[in-house]
């Protein structure tokens, strides 16, 4: 089912002028990290923050399609791994080309995340605290769960101790379930139960979570999620 629609997806933005490789790899990555770099560089936070906003209803259509493929891919694993990072960072250009959007904070926390994989790591944190504030400053509610379940993941774990991890992936789970967002919603679940058993709460505790987590998840049918949550039954 997530092929399916990723396919879907990918031919309806090759009709729109947005095209990926028909088998990315770390090469088309690079490659696409490096056009991103060239349009960023020399733009601070301030000016970043401040782009006009995006009104042309074609681009905020590609921005919508770009930011479902990076949510599938993500849930993909490591087959979507390549696509997650190719749509994000072609959504970083389209902010900064045409202005922003609902779900532009996502994009740069992700920019964030690929600079943080290939060593940048303070840049990486700028970027994704960077995401954050765009959050705020564009009211942008609806994709706060999935933008910040990223960032705690890739960026902030590194930063904030487990029981404060724990904290922020409960956070939005509630956040992710009040906007519908539920599939990141559950996948923050699985961050919160992870990060709740390294910071040494009582299995019975953790155990009881699990179960409502499961039950919530078969009653809206989320099988990805479902599958990461099961390991600790």
């Amino acid at each position: 089912e997530i092929r399916c629609a990723m396919e879907l997806g990918i031919s309806i933005l090759k009709k729109l002028g947005v095209a990926f490789p028909s088998k990315p790899n770390a090469f088309h990555i690079r490659l696409e990290m490096r056009r991103t770099q060239r349009v960023i560089r020399g733009r601070g936070s301030a000016e970043l923050l401040n782009l006009p906003l995006m009104v042309d209803t074609c681009k905020l259509a590609v921005m919508k399609l770009l930011s479902t493929i990076s949510l599938h891919s993500f849930m993909w694993g490591d087959k979507g791994r390549a696509f997650f990072f190719l749509s994000l960072l072609k959504m970083v250009r389209f902010s900064c080309e045409y202005g922003l959007c609902t779900h532009s904070p996502q994009a740069f926390v992700g920019y964030g995340i690929g600079l943080a994989m290939l060593g940048n790591f303070n840049e990486g944190v700028y970027f994704g605290t960077l995401g954050s504030e765009m959050i705020r400053s564009l009211g942008a509610k609806e994709i706060s769960c999935r933008s910040t379940v990223l960032g705690i993941q890739y960026l902030m774990g590194w930063k904030v101790s487990v029981k404060d991890c724990a904290q922020l992936y409960l956070d939005q789970y509630r956040d992710g379930i009040a906007y519908g967002d539920t599939e990141f919603a559950y996948m923050a679940t699985y961050g919160y139960l992870s990060a709740s058993y390294y910071s040494g709460v009582h299995l019975d505790e953790i155990l009881e979570k699990c179960r409502q987590y499961t039950a919530e998840m078969q009653e809206v049918h989320l099988p990805v999620c479902l599958s990461l949550v099961l390991p600790f039954l």
